[in-house]
């Protein structure tokens, strides 16, 4: 029993380690990607309403889509971002980051 526990917890840092370099990982292609659509694509007005999101876990994707088209929520812009339909909220938190630091710089 005492061997099970050990296997267990054991197994249970090493996924918990797996998970925080995948939300390192996805936080750092989230920047690289903001950066470059502020430097690329935004009008400053899109990069303003990014750069004044409040990071949240329960709404920043909606955030985001609304900042970019506050018309309209086109949820395609997210395969247009991310190259995917469902982003994890690491990588738009990091999107959010890298989009603000080029407006900071502004």
């Amino acid at each position: 029993m005492k061997d099970k526990n050990i296997l267990e917890e054991a197994g249970l840092a090493r996924l918990r380690g797996s998970k925080q370099s995948n939300a390192e990982t996805e936080n750092a292609e989230g920047v690289a990607l903001g950066k470059s659509w502020a430097l690329q694509i935004a009008d400053y007005d899109e990069l303003e309403r990014v750069a004044e999101i409040e990071i949240d876990d329960e709404t920043v994707t909606s955030d985001l889509v609304h900042a970019i088209n506050p018309d309209h929520m086109d949820w395609e812009v997210l395969e247009i971002l991310f190259d995917t339909e469902r982003p994890s909220a690491d990588m738009v938190k990091g999107f959010i980051e890298g989009a603000s630091t080029v407006f900071n710089k502004i």
